[in-house]
């Protein structure tokens, strides 16, 4: 004999709750990652600036301001840390007559880290005056 006041969820609605419950998760993981993407961008980015402005600051502090083209002209792609980013490093020497008062030597750097996540290149130039 069968009861009509039995108290309970049947078949069909926790399988209905199931699908709602199941979609709202997905919903939720899948806005997580969204979030997640800009911070993971930003530290690329990060990182790359800070290989660029090391580059810099070692070529700026070295003493042997007439060779600083051949010792630190180069493109590297085995950057610790940074994989699949290329580090391209380009210096051009110039100089000036300057009327009265001589010449004027100049050392012009360009680092540029590109490639990978990025979404552009990262780039940095420095001017040194000869010493």
């Amino acid at each position: 004999m069968l009861k009509t006041n039995e108290a309970g969820f049947t078949l069909v609605e926790i399988t209905i709750a199931i699908l709602i419950l199941t979609t709202a998760v997905l919903g939720i993981a899948a806005s997580t990652g969204q979030m997640l993407q800009p911070a993971a961008d930003a530290e690329i980015e990060f990182k790359a600036l800070q290989a660029v402005e090391d580059r810099l600051a070692l070529i700026s502090l070295d003493p042997r301001y007439p060779a600083l083209d051949s010792i630190y002209t180069a493109t590297e792609t085995s950057l610790p840390g940074l994989d699949s980013l290329t580090r391209t490093t380009e210096i051009a020497r110039m100089s000036d007559d300057i009327s009265g008062a001589g010449t004027w030597d100049r050392t012009q750097i360009v680092v540029t880290v590109q490639g990978g996540r990025l979404k552009q290149p990262v780039s940095r130039k420095l001017v040194l005056g000869a010493p």
